[in-house]
């Protein structure tokens, strides 16, 4: 059942980060760079962390994937973890998500 449970969950998560890929058994390295970042964000949004440190999220991806990063950074990671702390330097980045400290009490 483990293999279930775990093709289970990462269906789930796929479909929740909006993960463009051909199929589950395609190794990460093979997806673009932002489905890369995707995918590491769900890897530890599973691991129900109490602290989200990330350091430019988005760097080095496509305008497209950064805004979806974004909205995700917003929307799922601030539920999961008790603390966001977000450092970023992009240019012409989301100011208002620059540097963001959530508690969830």
């Amino acid at each position: 059942w483990y293999k279930r449970e775990e093709r289970s969950i990462c269906e789930e998560m796929c479909g929740r980060m909006r993960v463009k890929t051909p199929s589950m058994e395609t190794p990460i390295m093979s997806l673009s760079g932002g489905n890369q970042q995707k995918v590491l964000l769900a890897r530890w949004m599973v691991r129900d962390p109490a602290v989200f440190i990330l350091d430019e999220p988005t760097r080095g991806i496509d305008v497209g994937a950064k805004n979806e990063i974004y909205q995700i950074i917003t929307e799922d990671v601030t539920v999961c973890a008790e603390k966001l702390v977000q450092k970023a330097n992009d240019s012409g980045g989301y100011d208002n998500i620059t540097a963001i400290i959530i508690q969830n009490s």
